[in-house]
């Protein structure tokens, strides 16, 4: 199983679009000065991402589930308990890469799995790897 993601910083209609939504919606959580990186992710069945925490270029992170089925992300809490934010379509997952433990996500139904993720950066023109083995 696989992971492939498409960066969207190729197209700067929609990039433009996401800053406006992003500032619109989480004014209050922004830095002065932000700029996003975002990409569509597919995960095929069988993917799993194991516990990990956010690359610390990205400030926010922002994940929408796309599709009508899918599995959510787990966070590990400060209590070492887990909590699942389940798939709902067109759900957005938001944290602070600071305030925020370890999270994971896998993909055990039989469809691809699909989300847009949207990372709040303060450097300009960041991109982000995409693992694409199973963990």
């Amino acid at each position: 199983p696989h992971k492939k993601s498409i960066n969207i910083g190729k197209f700067p209609e929609v990039v433009d679009a996401l800053h406006r939504c992003v500032s619109d919606k989480i004014k209050d959580l922004l830095p002065e000065t932000f700029y996003i990186a975002s990409d569509l992710v597919r995960c095929q069945p069988g993917y799993k991402y194991n516990l990990h925490k956010d690359h610390v270029d990205k400030y926010i992170s922002i994940i929408v589930y796309l599709g009508m089925k899918g599995n959510g992300t787990t966070f590990m809490g400060n209590d070492n308990i887990k909590y699942k934010v389940g798939w709902k379509m067109n759900r957005a997952v938001l944290f602070l890469n600071d305030n925020h433990g370890l999270h994971e996500y896998a993909n055990v139904t039989k469809q691809d799995r699909y989300t847009l993720n949207i990372y709040v950066t303060k450097q300009k023109d960041v991109t982000f790897g995409v693992t694409t083995e199973v963990n």
